[in-house]
């Protein structure tokens, strides 16, 4: 089934990338003689691409630099040159590029592009009783012992025309077969996962803070749920761009059931329903998402995760129940101004599209007793329960619009858990305020006015929208997202603050405070041929003002002097 599940396949891709890579040496498998590597690059699990090292390294420190002023492209190319025995990267000259492959089955294979006069001292670096070295098409060729290469002179033709290539992007590309990956290490990455369960078993729960058995639980379930995730993503392609402004990150996610269905996004129907909301929260989102298919797809694997996390056989039907009949009204536009600062610390405002206003007021009505069967809460966070989830119909009217509220009081045996809670909702829980206009279902929580958002639905339009950061990103996305970190901050204050000291408080105010003009992380998904482009920006502005401002907060500490001047790094001359 083609779906548009981006949000839950992006995650598990990034994350299951991170797992597998980190697999110690021992846990991957020597090959065969028989299985020799192929030259073709497309049968290689991964392939990591620099085109012009030098330039990356430029590149890195000019972003770099929003740490460590004193910082330049000298001295990272010394913390890269002193892995090859040449400090200042001498014999790579500028626009020579590096490759590594990962072929099946484990070994790897590195290319490195060095001038002739210098290769002879970069081979015997690498030359070993573990390692083969090999001198081709201009570049060091070195290679792990088991790695089987039939034919190296086509290999390194191939990489150096086909990855290398005439474009020389000083930026670094990775390519993971990350279905293949995952199927040819399935029973390491189970293992691996068992040994993590039995770990957490045995922690104390003043570690965890909550039972240990589960934690290790919900752990677990998380974990082979998204394996069974990242194995519909046949390809998830990365490329790292930093740059003296910002730091970009860009993730390509394909696969046969990641097809797209339906007509290309654009921009301005994917901020429609942002539009209609003010979008001054700390985060802020707005997207023409295909929800009835993302809960539908749900359907299909949320039974397994309620069972692997320990609940019943009827709970798991119960949250399957629940999830598909969502999808039977869900439309495609929604909206979120969460954590609006200077206000009730969750002041957010929500809009979810749906195609049937009476199916939706039906399952609002029966969510109580849907939630209570599925044990949802119970399963997900270990030691919270709910004490109380009510949804009461039509407690007041505002310009002829039903008004409905939502209650959910959590109880936790986490102490700073339930602090935290309180903290957050106050003593009388979460309560949101509900109305459906227009096929617009409008969430309030705190201080946000149910009546604004309902003449602006009504509208089309709020009176005053402050537009997305994200929008910036380019033309044709499917969703969009701001995240403001010190608006984030400020909010986490509003509710720590009353359990600080006058000297802390001060120190944390200090930090967003400094950065109150820092730009936002932003990032926005697209639609591609073949599956989803998910493209985050982070600003250099925003890690600069972050650093001074933690500097200027520690400063305030008893015992702590200023420092000007950043730690030494190693450079070419002094290493």
């Amino acid at each position: 089934m083609k779906t548009g599940i981006v949000d839950t396949l992006a995650a598990a891709a990034a994350a299951l990338v991170l797992s597998v890579s980190a697999l110690p040496a021992h846990a991957v498998e020597a090959p065969v003689a028989a299985a020799a590597t192929p030259a073709a690059l497309e049968q290689m699990n991964f392939t990591g691409v620099v085109g012009d090292v030098h330039g990356l390294t430029e590149k890195a420190a000019a972003f770099a630099r929003n740490v460590m002023p004193t910082i330049n492209g000298d001295q990272i190319r010394a913390m890269l040159g002193n892995f090859v025995g040449d400090p200042s990267l001498e014999g790579m000259k500028p626009g020579a590029g590096a490759a590594l492959l990962l072929p099946p089955r484990g070994g790897m294979v590195l290319f490195l592009e060095v001038l002739p006069d210098k290769i002879d001292a970069y081979e015997k670096v690498f030359k070993g009783p573990a390692m083969n070295v090999e001198k081709t098409e201009g570049m060091l060729m070195i290679s792990e012992r088991t790695v089987k290469l039939p034919d190296a002179k086509a290999l390194a033709s191939t990489v150096k025309k086909s990855l290398l290539g005439t474009a020389r992007k000083a930026d670094l590309d990775i390519d993971i077969r990350l279905a293949r990956l995952l199927t040819e290490y399935d029973a390491k990455i189970t293992s691996g996962v068992e040994m993590m369960t039995e770990a957490m078993n045995q922690a104390e729960p003043e570690v965890t803070g909550q039972d240990p058995k589960a934690v290790a639980r919900l752990l677990k379930a998380e974990a082979l749920i998204g394996v069974k995730l990242g194995k519909r993503v046949e390809h998830l392609r990365v490329n790292i761009a930093p740059s003296a402004d910002a730091l970009d990150l860009t993730y390509n996610i394909s696969g046969p059931t990641l097809k797209p269905v339906g007509s290309p996004a654009t921009t301005a129907t994917a901020i429609t329903a942002a539009r209609m909301l003010p979008m001054t929260g700390a985060i802020r989102m707005s997207g023409d998402i295909n929800m009835k298919a993302m809960y539908a797809d749900a359907a299909t694997w949320v039974p397994e995760l309620i069972t692997g996390m320990g609940g019943t056989p009827a709970q798991a039907e119960a949250t399957r129940k629940m999830t598909q009949d969502w999808s039977k009204f869900a439309g495609r536009l929604v909206a979120a101004d969460y954590l609006t600062p200077d206000t009730s610390p969750t002041a957010s405002s929500i809009l979810v599209e749906v195609t049937d206003e009476a199916a939706a007021m039906a399952f609002l009505e029966s969510m109580p007793e849907l939630i209570k069967a599925t044990g949802w809460m119970e399963l997900t966070v270990p030691g919270m329960t709910l004490e109380e989830f009510s949804f009461t119909k039509n407690v007041r009217t505002v310009a002829d619009t039903p008004i409905h509220k939502l209650v959910m009081k959590y109880d936790s045996t986490n102490k700073d858990q339930q602090q935290m809670i309180n903290a957050m909702y106050g003593p009388d829980g979460m309560t949101m305020e509900i109305a459906i206009v227009n096929n617009m279902i409008i969430y309030t929580m705190g201080d946000a006015k149910i009546a604004d958002l309902i003449a602006a639905v009504k509208a089309g339009k709020a009176p005053a929208s402050k537009p997305l950061e994200a929008e910036k990103l380019g033309e044709g996305a499917m969703a969009l997202m701001d995240i403001n970190v010190a608006d984030i901050m400020k909010v986490v204050f509003q509710m720590v603050s009353p359990a600080l000291d006058a000297k802390d408080r001060g120190a944390v105010e200090s930090i967003f405070k400094g950065m109150k003009a820092a730009p936002p992380i932003t990032g926005a998904v697209y639609r591609e041929a073949e599956g989803y482009r998910i493209h985050w920006q982070i600003p250099g502005k925003l890690v600069s003002s972050l650093v001074e401002s933690a500097q200027s907060a520690m400063m305030q500490q008893p015992g702590v002097a200023p420092t000007k001047d950043a730690p030494a790094i190693p450079d070419a001359d002094n290493n």
